[in-house]
């Protein structure tokens, strides 16, 4: 019997339950599908504006280098000053070479004096051999005559021997003369070749003492001044650098995918233009490509600036502007297009993203005046569209709304 108002108990609350309860909300499909900006693909030609990274040089840089070792006397510049020709830069101290100058002197002098002596000798050698040599003919000739009369028993023996005497005599003094003179010619080229060494000392001696007083021979950019006022620097030491601020040149690292049309333009005497960040008045034109492919992939632009610039710094790193050759078969999108650096997304005809690779050519001012870069993929065709949404759960194949800037949806 309890059991029995237990069930019935239970069966009543069930029931009371489902007629208070409220009904469950309806589920209702809700639809993901993202809304994104699209533009249809028109490819024309634009002229695009590469940002490189350059650096300022120069190629006839000149390092000053010490002539002589000595104490530097005087540095009349510094360090990113400008000097006119004739301009005093460095002067060396000159006590010791002057002191050298004077010790090379003295000893031409008495080289000098040395060959005027052997000269001398020599010619009174000469003298003296032409006197023993004629008498030595005259010796011979009483040797002869007294040989012939002691051999008829007409003279003396004694008289016969002291002739013979006589003429050994004088052959061994003839036989010295003719060694001296012999001996002469060549003390006169040994003291000749001594005088020219000794010459050649002093003459580059003073044109290491003209060389000691450094003036710019051009007008010239100071770049780095080492040299110390009192202080001593060895022959070859680094003094300073300088170079010619017309010959500057700015040297940026171009990556490949834009060689062809700059070697295009160059080939065909087409110029092309650059300008410096921040410093648009500096002009600069492409002059040459480098024939070697950095570490990093690119290769060495060579411009050449435009006008007179004073205020580059030779080793400046500074940002450029290059304004490339007009690129047919690209279109403009804004940056927020890409994806990952180089991709980007086309709609497809069931409005299903379908991601494609395209190389970034640069920057575009649009008809709108907005700057847009410059893409350019042989999977690029006009009439497509393609999605100008930063999305960043887009993947192939999904669905979306095209947005296209008339408002128009798709």
């Amino acid at each position: 019997m309890p059991a029995m108002w237990i069930f019935l108990g239970f069966v009543a609350l069930v029931l009371l339950f489902n007629v208070t309860s409220e009904e469950p909300p309806k589920v209702e499909n809700v639809d993901n599908t993202k809304r994104v900006s699209a533009k249809l693909v028109e490819l024309q030609s634009h002229s695009p504006e590469v940002s490189l990274l350059a650096q300022v040089q120069s190629p006839n840089a000149i390092t000053f280098r010490a002539p002589i070792a000595g104490y530097i006397e005087e540095v009349a510049v510094r360090s990113g000053a400008q000097a006119a020709q004739g301009d005093l830069l460095i002067k060396m101290d000159l006590a010791d070479i002057s002191l050298q100058l004077q010790s090379s002197e003295a000893q031409l002098d008495s080289l000098n004096s040395l060959y005027r002596k052997e000269q001398a000798s020599g010619k009174n050698n000469k003298q003296a051999l032409e006197r023993e040599k004629q008498q030595l003919e005259i010796a011979r000739e009483n040797e002869y005559r007294a040989r012939t009369l002691y051999e008829k028993d007409l003279g003396s023996r004694l008289d016969y021997q002291t002739a013979q005497q006589q003429v050994l005599q004088l052959e061994v003094a003839v036989q010295g003369r003719e060694t001296l003179l012999g001996t002469h010619l060549d003390n006169l080229r040994n003291i000749r070749a001594q005088k020219e060494q000794a010459q050649a000392g002093i003459d580059q001696i003073k044109l290491n003492m003209d060389r000691a007083v450094v003036r710019a021979e051009e007008p010239l950019l100071i770049g780095e001044v080492f040299a110390v006022e009192q202080e001593q620097a060895a022959t070859g030491q680094p003094l300073l650098t300088a170079y010619q601020p017309d010959r500057i040149e700015v040297v940026a690292k171009v990556p490949s995918k834009h060689l062809k049309a700059m070697q295009k333009s160059l080939n065909d005497e087409v110029p092309v233009y650059a300008r410096v960040e921040q410093q648009a008045e500096i002009r600069l034109l492409l002059s040459r490509l480098g024939n070697q492919v950095n570490q990093t992939g690119t290769v060495n632009a060579y411009f050449s600036i435009i006008g007179e610039v004073t205020n580059l710094k030779l080793g400046e790193q500074i940002g450029l502007i290059v304004e490339m050759p007009s690129l047919s078969d690209s279109m403009l999108v804004p940056a927020r297009t890409l994806h990952s650096g180089d991709r980007v997304y086309l709609i497809d005809s069931q409005n299903r993203l379908k991601g494609i690779y395209v190389n970034v050519m640069g920057e575009a001012v649009s008809p709108s005046g907005e700057k847009q870069l410059v893409i350019q993929s042989p999977e690029l065709q006009s009439g497509l569209v393609i999605m100008t949404t930063q999305m960043l759960d887009a993947a192939k194949g999904a669905l979306v709304i095209p947005v296209f800037e008339n408002g128009t949806v798709e």
